[in-house]
C-alpha cells in the first residue's frame, strides 16, 4: 500500500528506496568526476572531443526517452531500476580493464558513457514514476526533500572522495567503487517491493501501440499551461548546463590550474548548497509560494553562476569564486528540482508518470547533448571563458523571460493543484 499520510520513516519501501538512491547519487557524482578527468588527463581529450563525451553521455535522453517511459508504464519500475544499476555498474568495469589494457580511447570511452546514459535514462524514468507509488501524493514534497538530502550528501562527499581517490590512485580505480555502489543499490531497491507496482495490463494486441503511448504523453505536457511553462524553461536551461558541464573541468584544470583534489572539492561545495537547499526547501516554498519559489530559485542560480567564467587573479582567489558559484547553484536548483518534481508529479495520474516524466525529461535533457557539441564547438573557436559566460548570461535570460511570462506565478501552494485542470 502506500503511504497516504503516514510518516515516511515508518514506510520501509521509502526507506529502502530512499537508502539505494543515496547510494546512486554517490556512484554518480564519482563518474561525474572521473569519466571526464580520465578522458583530460589519462587520453589527453581536446575541447570538442570533451563536448562529444559530455553529449555521449546526455544522447539517450533524446534518442528513446520517450519509448523508455511509455515501456516503464508497463512495466514494474522496481525491476527497471534493479536492471538499470546492475547494467551501470557492468559497464563502469569496463573502464578500469580497458585502461589497464592499454586499449582505453576517447571514441571507447564515449561509447561506455552512451551506454551508462542509456542506463540512466530507464533508471531515472522508473524512479519519478515509482516514488508517487511508495508514497502517495499526500507525501511527495516530503519525499522530494528526502531524496534531495540524498543528493545533497553525495554532492558534498562524493566528489572529494572521489578527487582524493583520483589523487592517490587513479579515475579508474574510482570506477571500481562506484561500480559497488550501484550493486549496492540495487540490492536495496529489490527489498522495497510495493503492491501498487505492477505491471500495466494492456488489450490483446495494445502492445504493438507504442506511438500512441508517446502522442499521449505528448499531448499531456503540452497541453497544459503550466507543465507547458516549466518543460520549455527546463530545456532552455539545460541546453545551457550541457554547454557548461562540458567544458568546466577542462577550463579548471587546464585554465585555472586547479588540482583534482580541488576540483572535487569544488563539487563538494556545491554539494554543501544541495544540502542547504533540501533543507530550506519546504520552509521558502511555504513562504514564497512553488512558483515564486521556482522563478526565484532559477534566477539566483543563473546570475551566480557568471562568477565562473569571471574567476581571476591568485589561485585562491579563484577558487574562491567558483566555490561561491557552485554553492548558490547547488542551493538554488535544488529549491528549483524539489518544487518542479513535486508539481509534476502532483498533477499527473499514476498511469501516465513514466510517460510524462519521459516527455520532460527527452524535452528538456535530450537539449543536452546539443549543448555539450555546441559548448565543444565553441570553446575550441572563441575560447573556453568567453564561451562559458556567453551560455550563462543568454541563461539568466532566457530564464527570466519564459517563467515571468507563464501562469506558475500563481501556484502558490501544493493543494491548489488539485484545482487546476488540464486537458489531457
Amino acid at each position: 500500500m502506500t503511504a497516504g499520510g503516514q510518516s515516511l520513516w515508518r514506510n520501509r519501501g521509502f526507506l529502502y528506496l530512499w537508502t539505494a538512491q543515496t547510494l546512486s547519487e554517490f556512484g554518480a557524482k564519482t563518474g561525474l568526476l572521473a569519466i571526464p578527468l580520465i578522458a583530460a588527463t589519462l587520453l589527453g581529450a581536446t575541447p570538442f572531443q570533451m563536448g562529444a563525451l559530455a553529449a555521449a553521455e546526455t544522447s539517450p535522453y533524446l534518442l528513446f526517452g520517450l519509448i523508455t517511459g511509455s515501456w516503464v508504464d508497463r512495466l514494474s519500475k522496481r525491476i527497471v531500476m534493479v536492471i538499470a544499476d546492475l547494467a551501470r555498474a557492468a559497464v563502469l568495469l569496463l573502464i578500469p580493464l580497458l585502461a589497464w589494457l592499454g586499449i582505453l580511447s576517447i571514441e571507447i570511452l564515449c561509447v561506455l558513457a552512451f551506454l551508462i546514459g542509456a542506463a540512466e535514462v530507464w533508471f531515472n524514468i522508473a524512479s519519478a514514476a515509482y516514488t508517487p507509488i511508495i508514497v502517495g501524493k499526500e507525501s511527495l514534497i516530503d519525499a522530494n526533500s528526502k531524496l534531495a538530502l540524498s543528493s545533497a550528501g553525495a554532492e558534498s562527499i562524493g566528489p572529494t572522495a572521489a578527487g582524493t581517490l583520483i589523487q592517490l590512485a587513479s579515475a579508474p580505480i574510482a570506477l571500481v567503487a562506484n561500480s559497488l555502489t550501484y550493486v549496492l543499490s540495487a540490492l536495496f531497491i529489490r527489498a522495497s517491493a510495493q503492491g501498487g507496482d505492477r505491471p500495466r495490463q494492456l488489450d490483446k494486441g495494445k502492445r504493438a501501440r507504442i506511438v500512441d503511448d508517446i502522442r499521449s504523453g505528448l499531448v499531456f505536457v503540452f497541453t497544459s499551461d503550466i507543465l507547458r511553462a516549466v518543460t520549455l524553461r527546463l530545456a532552455m536551461w539545460q541546453f545551457i548546463v550541457g554547454l557548461v558541464l562540458a567544458l568546466f573541468v577542462y577550463f579548471a584544470v587546464h585554465e585555472l590550474g586547479l588540482s583534482s583534489v580541488v576540483v572535487g572539492g569544488l563539487f563538494s561545495v556545491m554539494g554543501a548548497g544541495v544540502l542547504a537547499g533540501a533543507l530550506i526547501v519546504k520552509r521558502l516554498s511555504g513562504r514564497l509560494g512553488m512558483g515564486q519559489s521556482i522563478i526565484f530559485s532559477v534566477t539566483t542560480a543563473a546570475a551566480f553562476a557568471l562568477l565562473i567564467p569571471l574567476a581571476g587573479g591568485p589561485p585562491f582567489w579563484r577558487g574562491l569564486m567558483v566555490a561561491c558559484a557552485m554553492f548558490v547553484y547547488g542551493l538554488s536548483t535544488t529549491v528549483y528540482e524539489v518544487n518542479n518534481v513535486t508539481l509534476r508529479q502532483s498533477l499527473t495520474p499514476p498511469e501516465m508518470l513514466g510517460r510524462m516524466t519521459s516527455t520532460v525529461r527527452v524535452s528538456t535533457l535530450g537539449l543536452r547533448p546539443l549543448g555539450a557539441l555546441l559548448g565543444g564547438a565553441l570553446g575550441g573557436f572563441i575560447g573556453i571563458r568567453e564561451t562559458l559566460a556567453l551560455a550563462i548570461s543568454a541563461g539568466l535570460v532566457l530564464s527570466l523571460a519564459s517563467l515571468f511570462v507563464s501562469p506558475l506565478r500563481g501556484v502558490n501552494h501544493q493543494h491548489q493543484l488539485g484545482e487546476i485542470s488540464i486537458d489531457k
